[in-house]
């Protein structure tokens, strides 16, 4: 008897499907999809799953992942409208907490698309939202779908050549304009911007407060902007607290203000003239091969701690000397350098306040000596961590062989 009931207890849990989950936790299962193009390919599992995909509060579109067609200017399209498809296919009432668009933005032909796409999702209320519209790895792609087009194969668009050239990645007149206005009283609260020119409103009216208060976290990379719009851009977002600064095209001399801020990160970046900081609260600040003619640190009083890799000297001397406040420093071991070119021992250049320093460093004579001038600088360090390019967040080539003894 006692058999038969175990017997009969393994048969109904045999019985027991993925289908008979339910669709709260199958929906959470599908959330952790790559891509949403994945999530809507599970509606041919049954029929259960075919509305599933329409409340995901996480949509992610990836063109780099989308089926391959006949051209890429052909892919571009379809990707395009399936995007737009499957946001107009949404459960209306679904909440959006998140939007990621990667997509190869080649010509303005196809800037309703991406209007589209970004206004659907801040008027959902998604709070992070990722737009890449870096088209650098399809360059090559369309110039050989225009080739085709030119011998009579019609593939449906047309790129023309004016759009794009062999540089077109670095040509901002060919990147997508973004509208930073569409975030007015949005509840966007982290942006992540890539390959496009920003467009603020007028400064003259808007209601700062109100238009761009959620904003918390911004980080633009290979965007076109001028120094008064950087400067607006600092003046509306009165709640930022994170930034971050990559590539940047269009500026000379750079003013970033803020009261609020914490974390300010600029990369890559050869800045022509002078950069002046002036955040009170700013607690992190990484400089990874950002190059500018003049350093202004007004007021950075709450800093801690420091990321800094410059390919020259000069630019690491001239910040170095700005963060003699900070209690966490990682920085490339340049110390030889500056103590032949002053008294590097002076009163005037110590770090009282440094507690942690993480150094890359080779072990030649002079980056020993270097190395030596260092610590008699840095009276309370408590750790001391070497490191070599192997481990070395940043890949930055420092030329000592001027000093090898």
């Amino acid at each position: 008897m006692e058999h038969r009931r175990r017997l009969k207890t393994a048969a109904t849990v045999s019985t027991t499907t993925l289908n008979d989950l339910p669709e709260d936790i199958l929906r959470h299962i599908i959330s952790f999809l790559p891509t949403t193009l994945d999530a809507v390919k599970t509606t041919l599992i049954s029929q259960k799953w075919r509305g599933l995909w329409r409340s995901l509060t996480s949509l992610n579109f990836n063109i780099d992942t989308f089926p391959t067609h006949n051209s890429f200017i052909d892919q571009i399209l379809r990707f395009g409208s399936f995007v737009t498809q499957t946001l107009r296919l949404r459960h209306p009432s679904a909440p959006l907490r998140s939007f990621v668009i990667r997509y190869a933005y080649v010509s303005h032909r196809y800037a309703e698309f991406v209007d589209f796409w970004i206004r659907y999702a801040v008027s959902h209320g998604a709070s992070f939202l990722d737009v890449d519209l870096n088209k650098e790895n399809y360059l090559a792609v369309v110039a050989g779908d225009l080739e085709e087009e030119e011998d009579g194969n019609d593939c449906g668009a047309v790129v023309a050549d004016e759009d794009y050239d062999s540089d077109g990645d670095e040509n901002h007149e060919l990147w997508y304009d973004f509208d930073f206005g569409v975030l007015g009283s949005s509840c966007v609260t982290n942006l992540k911007l890539r390959e496009s020119k920003l467009l603020l409103p007028d400064m003259t009216t808007l209601d700062i407060g109100l238009q761009f208060g959620s904003i918390r976290s911004l980080l633009l990379d290979k965007v076109y902007m001028t120094d008064q719009v950087v400067s607006d851009l600092m003046s509306c977002c009165v709640n930022l607290e994170a930034l971050e600064l990559s590539r940047i095209h269009g500026i000379e001399d750079v003013k970033l203000r803020s009261f609020t801020l914490t974390e300010l990160s600029l990369k890559h970046w050869d800045l022509g003239k002078s950069v002046e900081i002036l955040a009170p609260k700013l607690s992190l600040l990484v400089m990874a091969a950002f190059e500018a003619e003049e350093y202004i640190f007004t007021d950075v009083s709450g800093l801690v701690e420091a990321r800094i890799t410059s390919i020259y000297y000069e630019d690491w001397s001239k910040v170095v000397r700005l963060l003699t406040q900070v209690q966490h420093l990682v920085v490339q071991n340049s110390w030889f350098e500056l103590l032949l070119s002053e008294k590097l021992l002076s009163d005037s250049f110590r770090f009282p306040n440094l507690k942690v320093l993480q150094l890359r460093t080779g072990y030649s004579k002079c980056e020993i000596l270097g190395l030596g001038a260092l610590l008699e600088c840095c009276p309370n360090l408590e750790t001391l961590s070497l490191l070599t390019l192997t481990n070395w967040f940043e890949e930055v080539i420092i030329d000592f062989s001027f000093c090898y003894c």
